[in-house]
């Protein structure tokens, strides 16, 4: 989740690869499949990008770049699936190969549903970035392949807000709620079994595979 945000630092004009190593990242780890970040670096990043950009919705503009090819073999599995629902259960399974923690998580509560990022080890303002980030590329995601008219009524951060609320609500185009139980966006339980336009069943077993 880390390739977007150092493509944003480059092409905000600062060098990316010299705030990579100010926080203990080798810039060369991009060009290893095997490469690994660890999350308190990872962390560091988020946190001295934001403040040598001095951007405090960092993690909803670098999300606003993001793709349906940013995230590689990810985002191919995703976009073969049947439908929303199971594009976000493969989502949440196979990030797993790039990091332990689950990346979303779902809860259905009748007509409606919330897509969840889960919440940080500890309530500090560092994880603010990453927070924002995961929820808002779930919500650009959710647009992309669920449509336009996905009907996503609200949006929940656990954590206070990093700028005025109507910064965050220009971006989510729905109301946003700050310092609640949990963090994630709800959205109507139907649209979970949408069908995908982009879905193909053999492609899906071969990339599962």
């Amino acid at each position: 989740m880390l390739v977007p945000l150092r493509d944003h630092l480059q092409e905000g004009g600062l060098d990316a690869a010299q705030v990579l190593r100010s926080v203990g990242i080798d810039p060369e780890v991009f060009e290893d499949p095997d490469g690994r970040v660890k999350a308190a670096k990872g962390l560091r990043l988020w946190d001295e990008a934001a403040r040598q950009l001095g951007d405090p919705l960092l993690g909803l503009h670098v999300a606003a770049r993001v793709t349906r090819d940013s995230f590689d073999l990810l985002s191919q599995v995703a976009s073969v699936s049947d439908t929303f629902r199971e594009m976000g259960e493969r989502i949440a399974r196979y990030h797993a190969l790039a990091a332990p923690q689950t990346l979303y998580t779902l809860r259905e509560e009748g007509p409606w549903a919330w897509w969840l990022v889960p919440a940080p080890p500890v309530a500090d303002d560092i994880f603010r970035q990453v927070q924002e980030f995961a929820l808002a590329v779930g919500w650009v995601y959710t647009r992309s392949w669920g449509g336009e008219d996905c009907g996503i009524r609200r949006v929940h951060f656990a954590h206070r807000a990093g700028a005025p609320a109507e910064h965050y609500e220009t971006f989510f185009r729905v109301p946003v709620h700050f310092e609640q139980a949990e963090t994630g966006f709800e959205i109507p339980s139907a649209v979970l079994d949408r069908p995908l336009a982009s879905a193909d069943a053999a492609l899906a077993s071969v990339l599962d595979r």
